[in-house]
């Protein structure tokens, strides 16, 4: 379900001629990382659809504003960003400053949450 959002959107932007930006080719990895966002001074869960060093695409209850600055708090690191999209409860996170995925931590958020994905996406839906 996320790809084929991403990929709406990746070739909506594609049809408007939206300039290439910092996350190029940069291969995402998809995962169902619960995560929380911080708003307003108050955390907030997420789910994580997928990540890449350069951003990454989640999912949330409540809006978000495009070109707002947000933190998300991953594994106990918080990492900032500018939201550069936001729809249907959904947005995508430009960060900062590139980050290092840790391989073994994706491969673990691709399997271990997957039951919490289920109830955090019923939830927030």
């Amino acid at each position: 379900m996320f790809d084929s959002i991403l990929s709406h959107f990746t070739s909506a932007r594609g049809a408007a001629g939206a300039s290439a930006d910092r996350r190029g080719a940069e291969p995402r990895e998809n995962v169902a990382w619960a995560a929380e966002l911080e708003r307003d001074g108050t955390r907030v869960p997420i789910q994580i659809g997928n990540i890449s060093p350069g951003g990454l695409m989640a999912q949330v209850n409540g809006g978000v504003a495009s070109a707002a600055r947000l933190a998300v708090w991953l594994e106990g690191r918080r990492v900032t960003g500018e939201v550069r999209w936001y729809g249907d409860g959904r947005f995508g996170l430009r960060f900062d400053t590139p980050i290092d995925l840790d391989p073994g931590l994706v491969e673990r958020y691709r399997t271990e949450n997957a039951e919490q994905t289920k109830k955090m996406s019923r939830w927030m839906v």
